[in-house]
């Protein structure tokens, strides 16, 4: 099977959160990887909760 295919299929959900904080590097890396994703008409419309 196709590896992009594969991860998509074995993706799961996590929904136990923690209070614990994200590291400036962990936080930099979701902010690069939303930036970098498609959007709906083009449009990179993003809610960010900090």
């Amino acid at each position: 099977m196709n590896n992009t295919l594969e991860l998509l299929d074995n993706r799961t959900s996590i929904r136990s959160l923690t209070n614990q904080p994200l590291t400036e590097e962990q936080r930099d890396a979701i902010f690069k990887a939303a930036n970098q994703t498609s959007s709906f008409s083009l449009l990179q419309v993003v809610s960010i909760i900090d």
